[in-house]
């Protein structure tokens, strides 16, 4: 009878984890969409956490090996406005790195962060520096 009841038990979490893994954005989460070096992105925003976001690839550009509803980024905007998140790198072959830029929104509500973007060797990362990573735009989409 404790075996039946723990496979009950079990499978209903399997269910339950299974179907939240699969819902839709809640009806409290604010979605945005963006375009980032051609591809198209989605921003969900957690307003029940405060103001947390994470951002996936809605329609990745051709070429670019990451699949529709990857994970780019996650992060929150700070009182002030500002906006601080951790990136994430991608390398065919290799594990993403995650890399912590800050930024801000403009006037015309595209979102700017900057930070040092990991080097790698490989897939093994060696330091840091500037490269054409280092800069993420977000252009809101129309």
């Amino acid at each position: 009878m404790k075996s039946l009841f723990r496979g009950i038990v079990m499978g209903w979490f399997a269910f339950a984890f299974i179907a939240a893994a699969t819902l839709p954005a809640r009806a409290s989460d604010h979605v945005e969409y963006y375009m980032h070096n051609g591809s198209v992105m989605k921003m969900v925003w957690d307003q029940e956490v405060g103001e947390y976001f994470e951002m996936f690839y809605q329609k990745p550009r051709a070429g670019l090996g990451v699949k529709k509803g990857t994970l780019l980024m996650t992060g929150g905007m700070m009182a002030n406005g500002d906006v601080n998140a951790t990136a994430r790198l991608f390398k065919k072959g290799c594990k993403p790195i995650e890399y912590e830029v800050s930024g801000s929104y403009d006037d015309a509500g595209t979102l700017t962060l900057v930070g040092a973007t990991p080097r790698r060797d490989g897939c093994a990362v060696v330091g840091q520096d500037a490269s054409e990573n280092s800069v993420l735009v977000f252009t809101p989409k129309k």
